[in-house]
């Protein structure tokens, strides 16, 4: 199926949804002509937006463009409660024209840049999180001056980094007849075992050799690599936040054989897993 269309029904008086999400029931892979932005207070799981798939942490902050398919799968770990400030606007909430005036047509640009994600991260964060904080005891008028001053903030930020393809944004969009939205949930959901380009093909309702040409004009790569990035992504998750074995993790993202794996983590990261894992290890401690 596409992208599921998420209807956000904003509370009473309320322009604009603020609210807490536990993550305890994600939505799935969904879209919304509302801009969205998500701080994760705690918790880690795996973050999907348009064709990115990575494993996200405490403390990040990410911004999404309008219509952008994401979802977030949180961990439900006994020592760590999952939670994430949400808040999401039309672009037009506050008037046609609010965000095009010469004073906010900083926040105006800073809105286009979220058309394929953004990801914020790190100390330079810190002044926009302790913002968020505030939010719960505001009324609605100052949440409103806050979220203004949040965007200002971030717009300010040089340390951000772009999460979709610029490949996906246009095309996506170009693609109406749904094929490559049910290619995608399809993949999400069974990337973890043996996926044939038949199986693909099918769920696209083409010949294999028509959905590999009609896949790669729209995504700009072969689905064999997008696949392979999507199990990548799943392992620097599991490498990150488990102590599981390589070989373990292997098969569990969906490879058949190690060295098949090493070589493809490799090509999409330029590391080994175990060389990745320990990166990691080094910048954590």
């Amino acid at each position: 199926m596409a992208p599921r269309f998420v209807k956000i029904i904003p509370a009473a008086a309320h322009s604009y949804v603020y609210k807490v999400d536990r993550m305890q029931n994600p939505t799935g892979w969904h879209s919304h002509p509302e801009i969205e932005l998500l701080w994760v207070v705690s918790g880690s799981g795996t973050r999907f937006v348009g064709d990115s798939i990575e494993p996200f942490q405490e403390q990040e902050l990410v911004l999404l463009g309008e219509n952008l398919p994401h979802s977030w799968q949180a961990e439900n770990l006994t020592d760590e409660r999952p939670e994430a400030v949400v808040i999401q606007f039309q672009r037009t909430f506050l008037g046609n024209e609010f965000f095009q005036t010469p004073e906010f047509a900083h926040i105006d640009r800073l809105l286009d840049r979220a058309d394929r994600g953004l990801l914020f991260s790190g100390e330079t964060l810190s002044p926009v999180t302790a913002l968020l904080t505030q939010l719960p005891t505001q009324s609605a008028l100052e949440q409103v001056f806050t979220i203004l001053r949040v965007l200002d903030r971030l717009s300010t930020i040089d340390a951000y980094r772009t999460l979709a393809r610029p490949s996906f944004s246009a095309d996506y969009h170009r693609s109406t007849d749904g094929r490559i939205d049910r290619v995608y949930e399809f993949t999400i959901a069974q990337f973890g075992q043996n996926i044939t380009l038949r199986q693909a093909a099918e769920v696209a309702g083409l010949t294999e050799a028509s959905f590999c040409r009609y896949f790669k004009l729209h995504t700009r790569r072969t689905y064999v690599e997008f696949l392979n990035e999507i199990r990548v992504g799943y392992a620097c998750k599991l490498l990150i936040t488990t102590n599981r074995d390589i070989t373990q993790i292997c098969y569990e993202c969906g490879f058949l054989t190690l060295s098949n794996f090493n070589r493809r983590f490799k090509r999409v990261t330029g590391l080994t897993p175990t060389h990745y894992r320990e990166r990691i290890s080094q910048n954590q401690g």
